[in-house]
């Protein structure tokens, strides 16, 4: 990949912790972020940040985890997004919404980030789980390798 994203991990519980990797926190300063109209967004694209979400999460819901790659996601989560980080993520999302409910992510929007030559699309889903209906956001490269996976209570506007 010829940009490489700095990603920052972290735990809180306002992010409600599955590993908060976010292209937020790019390398020094704030990203420019555009909210995209739905007819600047590839329903392909939708359909495949959609079906990745679906398979990690149901997947840790199952006490299993996801295999990341160098061919579906940056190499700094393929690193970071172990096997048992991926199981301590589910548990505290557990606690905070409840089970997740296979197959509910429902499209909100999508917003291009950019900072220099790096860029990325966020997608935002409302996710249907036992106690509350959080965001579950995608942050994809342009050659749709996963950049980012949050699940972090619902608002509004991006933040």
């Amino acid at each position: 990949m010829r940009n490489s994203f700095r990603i920052i991990a972290s735990r809180t519980t306002l992010m409600l912790a599955l590993l908060c990797l976010s292209a937020h926190s790019f390398a020094q300063g704030q990203p420019d972020i555009e909210k995209l109209a739905d007819e600047e967004v590839d329903e392909a694209d939708i359909t495949y940040a959609q079906k990745m979400a679906d398979e990690i999460i149901t997947m840790m819901a199952e006490g299993g985890f996801y295999e990341f790659t160098e061919e579906n996601a940056i190499p700094q989560l393929v690193q970071g997004f172990t096997e048992d980080v991926q199981k301590q993520a589910y548990q505290q999302i557990k606690t905070q919404v409840g089970d997740y409910q296979p197959s509910t992510l429902d499209y909100q929007e999508a917003h291009h980030l950019q900072q220099g030559e790096q860029e990325a699309i966020i997608y935002r889903f409302k996710g249907d789980f036992a106690n509350s209906t959080p965001e579950v956001r995608v942050v994809l490269t342009p050659d749709n390798k996963l950049a980012g996976l949050q699940v972090i209570p619902w608002n509004d506007q991006l933040q």
